[in-house]
């Protein structure tokens, strides 16, 4: 049993309103056994890698996005980051599309990333 709570307090919401979080804590807390500094590192991983992949996908030709958001993509399900997870597995199927359509699925995974990254800084600064 960890010596400190996991970040996952109970506070009653249902699977439905904790998958609209841009984390999902009771994942998160079952991912890493409620070891709370674990999750506190998973988080901030996650946050710069984020932060890296987006800037490398935005540097990318459309081919090259689709790999790159496979990444993260897997990433985000690690933590119950799922509206990232979601909105990159659709640049993910976007490849085959052009320019355009790659930069406006780019732009929606980019918003989700934003609100997870705020999400996860209030969890880090408690």
């Amino acid at each position: 049993m960890p010596a400190t709570a996991p970040l996952n307090v109970s506070d009653g919401t249902s699977a439905e309103e904790r998958a609209r979080r841009p984390v999902d804590l009771a994942h998160l807390a079952r991912s890493t056994m409620g070891d709370r500094s674990l999750e506190r590192e998973v988080l901030a991983l996650f946050a710069r890698q984020a932060t890296l992949l987006l800037d490398r996908m935005r540097q990318a030709e459309p081919a090259s996005v689709a790999g790159i958001a496979h990444t993260l993509k897997g990433s985000a399900r690690g933590i119950g980051a799922w509206q990232v997870a979601d909105a990159a597995e659709r640049l993910e199927a976007a490849r085959e599309l052009d320019r355009a359509a790659t930069d406006a699925a780019l732009a929606v995974l980019a918003g989700h990333v934003a609100d997870a990254d705020k999400f996860i800084a209030e969890l880090l600064r408690a």
